[in-house]
């Protein structure tokens, strides 16, 4: 192989491990017993699609579930000395973050699987600057057609003058809006995106995560969905 073909490879791959590590969340959180005290070595499991992923609580009992692509998932926390826990449908978000605080483990007693509907606060305390964007937009809202007009009616801080103009976010210039799709960069928006194909977005307006860099204006970041997803639909 020539050096020049096998530097080229190198950034290709390096490229493709940036763009997954970009589109995957994560789910983090404490486990404890019913007097407060962390449970060590719980094990906490989710599947992303048919394959297991899983981790355990450490000394202190919090744990840290990832990397997670986008998408709902069932969270199970099983130890041999207390009650499964089951937490169903947390909403995991591109490179979004899900923090779920204290989860009491009750002693074990007939082996008891305990299935609790979990619910997403409507705002994110990690990331307040963060908008994500409810999955009934992409088929719902009346600005599902055209990509800045979805992105422009989620915020009073995003303002765009007419339909196909470019966006301010909180004042800032026009081109300084980035948008991240499936990991790959771009200075504007593709108004005929097809709002189906979209999987999870999530829009910051300020407090901008380290990764996407030092941005004065905005992100949208976009992953689209799996081949799995738009089976299902």
């Amino acid at each position: 192989m020539k050096l020049k073909e096998f530097g080229i490879g190198v950034l290709l791959l390096i490229a493709g491990f940036s763009a997954q590590a970009i589109g995957n969340g994560a789910i983090k959180g404490k486990v404890i017993d019913p007097e407060g005290v962390p449970v060590i070595g719980a094990y906490v499991f989710t599947y992303v699609g048919s394959t297991m992923r899983g981790t355990v609580t450490n000394i202190d009992g919090y744990f840290t579930l990832k990397p997670l692509p986008s998408g709902t998932y069932d969270l199970t926390i099983t130890s041999s000395s207390f009650d499964t826990i089951k937490l169903a449908g947390i909403k995991v978000n591109g490179d979004g973050l899900v923090f779920l605080k204290n989860q009491q483990m009750d002693y074990r007693s007939l082996g008891v699987v305990t299935v609790t509907r979990y619910r997403q606060p409507l705002i994110n305390k990690i990331e307040p600057s963060a908008i994500d964007v409810l999955p009934a937009t992409f088929t719902q809202s009346a600005t599902k057609t055209n990509l800045g007009s979805m992105i422009a009616a989620q915020s009073s801080e995003i303002f765009q003058a007419e339909e196909g103009e470019p966006m301010y976010f909180r004042g800032a210039r026009a081109g300084s809006v980035v948008y991240l799709i499936d990991g790959v960069k771009s200075f504007s928006a593709n108004e005929n995106f097809p709002s189906s194909s979209i999987g999870s977005m999530r829009i910051y307006t300020g407090g901008i995560p380290a990764q996407y860099g030092d941005l004065i204006g905005g992100i949208v970041v976009i992953e689209t969905k799996s081949y799995l997803d738009m089976y299902k639909h």
